[in-house]
């Protein structure tokens, strides 16, 4: 029997490092896409990389990354992917705080030191799969999919309340609200502004996104009711008034949008008749297809150096 001597302890320096390089060496978490094997995709949530990654970054991974390992175990072909939620303010307002330094490169080297810690946290993913949102190969798929949207009459710009924070300098959705304070800021009240904005007609798909969300029958009910709540059916209500002096005589107010409709057709009027030939879109069908292809038109779109004319004069596609 061997007399070597027994570990008096882990040392993570010494352990690590050898299996996690064997791991590598073998693609452990590579997936197949030709693999016979029941399918798993685990995805976890993408990290911001404005900054060094925390404890509640290395909570969230380490339970994604066990979770794969176990399913892995048990024959399925994992799919677990990673990327970097890495286009928007919060890159530009961390960089900021730094004179001198682009935001660009504050992203990308943030990037470099995050991967670094994560894979010396022993966690697994199918590196050759990660994502970049501010890199061109990300990005031009997002913009591919707006212009098909935007051809096909189902995103369109209208002035609508939002939930501004006054420190990050951006728009807030209704769960990052909490106490009337910005979720990353406690200490700051967020402001209801008026701002022209972008929206995609999903109450053109209302119903079947409703009537759908019946088949998630695995998902949290509390999740469901609140993506119900989300899509906002509702029947809407006529209300006759009669006209003083005139017997017989009524008028018929409709509040928001008659019939059928969503909270998003409540908010907003309609901005073109049934009838109407939307400026936009036309102009964007006669434009020649490099403009298509175009990777800066989703910037020159938000900045407003793309114009047509049409829809009463207005710079629909400011």
């Amino acid at each position: 029997m061997s007399s070597r001597p027994r570990r008096s302890g882990y040392v993570p320096q010494e352990i690590e490092p050898k299996w996690q390089k064997i791991w590598a060496e073998r693609g452990v978490m590579k997936a197949s896409d030709s693999s016979p094997k029941p399918k798993f995709y685990d995805l976890v949530m993408y990290p911001y990389p404005s900054g060094e990654l925390h404890m509640g970054h290395a909570r969230n991974y380490v339970m994604g990354d066990a979770l794969a390992r176990m399913k892995r175990m048990q024959g399925f072909e994992v799919l677990h992917p990673f990327g970097w939620d890495a286009f928007g303010l919060p890159a530009e307002n961390a960089a900021m705080k730094h004179p001198g330094l682009h935001p660009q490169q504050w992203t990308l080297d943030n990037i470099v030191e995050s991967k670094r810690d994560l894979k010396m946290m022993g966690i697994l993913y199918d590196w050759d799969r990660e994502v970049t949102s501010c890199m061109p190969d990300y990005y031009r798929w997002t913009q591919w999919l707006f212009l098909l949207m935007y051809e096909r009459g189902l995103a369109y710009r209208a002035m609508a309340p939002v939930n501004w924070c006054p420190v990050d300098k951006t728009v807030l959705a209704n769960e990052q609200v909490i106490n009337g304070r910005c979720w990353r800021h406690p200490d700051v009240e967020v402001e209801k502004r008026d701002l022209e904005q972008w929206f995609l007609k999903i109450t053109d798909y209302a119903e079947r996104l409703l009537d759908d969300i019946a088949l998630l029958d695995r998902w949290p009910q509390k999740v469901r009711v609140m993506q119900t709540n989300w899509i906002g059916r509702s029947m809407g209500a006529e209300v006759d008034f009669p006209v003083d002096g005139m017997p017989g005589e009524s008028i018929r107010i409709c509040p928001g949008v008659c019939g059928e409709g969503t909270q998003g057709d409540r908010d907003r009027a309609p901005l073109h008749g049934a009838g109407e030939d939307r400026g936009p879109h036309r102009w964007l069908r006669d434009q020649p297809d490099q403009w298509r292809e175009d990777p800066d038109l989703g910037r020159r779109l938000r900045a407003g150096d793309v114009r047509h004319r049409g829809d009463h004069g207005r710079a629909g596609a400011r």
